[in-house]
């Protein structure tokens, strides 16, 4: 799959000359043309790195960068700051934004393509930490960074927040009967229907073995519930090759208190659907 590249920048020509400059290499491309389309981009296409003006129109590059990097969704996209502005304390400032690199216009092509070649290197290096190398899903250190950040806005805003734990009922017998390759490839197209069934602010991440969780920002426990049982019965209808039909079972919560209460109820939720006959979904009672 090729790299990804947003560059940000209000003026067509400096994209303009950006592009001819990367036509050779073997990347993706998606343009923004001021701050606000840059976030919005950067959700939908999830850049490897991104080539940020800072004088822009709605919102300039330094808080695009903060924004950026303050959710870590986004924490493996490499940043590198684009100005005609020369003074020490305006790069300083970029930098302490989160930028990862600072390069002053008029850029020099050679030095530009170095550091994007560096930029996209590391990029991969920290995506690697943080992704689960058989689903692609975020790992536990990411679903762990993303649930931090979240409970924080929570706390700030007091929108509401749900997670939802997911189970392949019997996959023990999956393995055994199948073998771990099957097995593998059950978890892959699972990571792949959850994927497909998640919204763009929400984060799926394999918790171990055979669960997954799912953040929801913004969703009420009634809202966490529905979209929980359309992933149970979009499982239950999918046909997962070399295994025929695999069932789910799901708990989930709402946030009223720590990451730890949240994990243990959606849990609990989940080991209640088990119970109760598995391939089902089953919502945590809410906390007075």
């Amino acid at each position: 799959m090729p790299d990804k590249i947003l560059i940000v920048d209000d003026s067509n020509m400096v994209r303009k000359t950006l592009r001819r400059h990367l036509a050779r290499e073997d990347v993706q491309l998606e343009e923004a043309v001021d701050g606000q389309d840059a976030l919005e981009k950067t959700a939908t296409f999830l850049p490897d790195l991104m080539v940020l003006d800072v004088m822009m129109p709605r919102l300039d590059g330094i808080e695009v960068a903060k924004r950026v990097k303050a959710d870590p969704r986004f924490s493996h996209i490499y940043i590198i700051m684009l100005t005609a502005m020369r003074e020490v304390q305006d790069e300083v400032k970029g930098l302490d934004s989160g930028a990862d690199d600072y390069v002053t216009k008029p850029f020099n092509s050679e030095t530009l393509m170095a550091r994007i070649h560096r930029g996209l290197r590391l990029s991969k290096e920290k995506s690697a930490a943080t992704r689960d190398p058989l689903t692609g899903l975020g790992n536990r250190r990411a679903f762990d960074a993303s649930l931090a950040h979240e409970l924080a806005r929570v706390q700030r805003s007091g929108s509401p927040l749900s997670l939802i734990m997911c189970d392949i009922d019997h996959f023990k017998k999956v393995n055994d009967s199948l073998g771990h390759e099957t097995g593998d490839l059950v978890l892959k197209e699972l990571a792949e229907i959850i994927k497909i069934n998640c919204r763009e602010l929400d984060v799926p991440a394999r918790f171990g073995g055979e669960e997954f969780v799912i953040l929801l920002p913004d969703t009420t426990l009634e809202g966490a519930a529905l979209a929980a049982e359309r992933l149970r019965a979009a499982v239950e209808t999918h046909a997962f090759p070399g295994a025929g039909h695999v069932t789910v079972s799901l708990g989930v919560a709402q946030a009223s208190g720590n990451s730890e209460n949240l994990v243990k109820e959606s849990d609990q939720a989940m080991y209640a659907a088990k119970q109760s006959g598995r391939n089902r979904v089953c919502v945590a009672q809410p906390v007075p």
